[in-house]
């Protein structure tokens, strides 16, 4: 692909029920990925447990992500970040998933301005102070390019996602 693609050239409108394309296309290990899509996606959604969005370029879904609210301990932030003893609020992008061709073309850094914009929007209103990812393995190193900070901490049923963070205060230097 000759151009990154960019909030500019990219479509978001929320999902409203279906299945993935076969046109689009994805790695075996994101299989889980693509059964949450086809099968849970919309009633989460409608539970008002997350919010899932499409990406199209050009009329075609090139990828979906899904979130929701969420929140970071205390203890899990660095000092510098730590700002009350307790829980800070958070918007956690959950679920991500981009057609193999499309990879490497801009559009998880679309998503994530995508996403810090709304978080944006959204502490206008409500408290909120981080953007979180539990980041599978090879994703990690993306994340942290990003500005996103790896708190070390290990989740999911196979303790093989990483919970990183980015505080909103500092996002719009870091997510360019």
């Amino acid at each position: 692909m000759a151009d990154k693609l960019t909030l500019l050239n990219l479509e978001f409108r929320m999902y409203e029920g279906g299945t993935l394309p076969a046109s689009f296309q994805f790695e075996e290990v994101d299989q889980e990925l693509a059964d949450f899509y086809n099968e849970d996606a919309l009633r989460l959604q409608k539970e008002s447990v997350t919010r899932v969005m499409n990406v199209f370029h050009e009329g075609k879904l090139v990828a979906y992500f899904a979130y929701s609210t969420s929140e970071i301990k205390a203890l899990d932030l660095l000092p510098e970040d730590k700002v009350a003893p307790f829980s800070h609020p958070a918007l956690k992008l959950g679920r991500l998933l981009v057609c193999s061709s499309m990879q490497r073309s801009g559009i998880g850094t679309a998503i994530l301005q995508y996403l810090a914009k709304q978080a944006l929007e959204i502490r206008d209103k409500v408290p909120l102070r981080f953007l979180l990812v539990d980041a599978v393995p090879h994703a990690v190193e993306f994340y942290i390019k990003k500005g996103f900070i790896d708190t070390g901490i290990k989740r999911g049923s196979s303790r093989d996602l990483s919970l990183l963070y980015i505080d909103l205060n500092k996002v719009i230097e870091n997510l360019g």
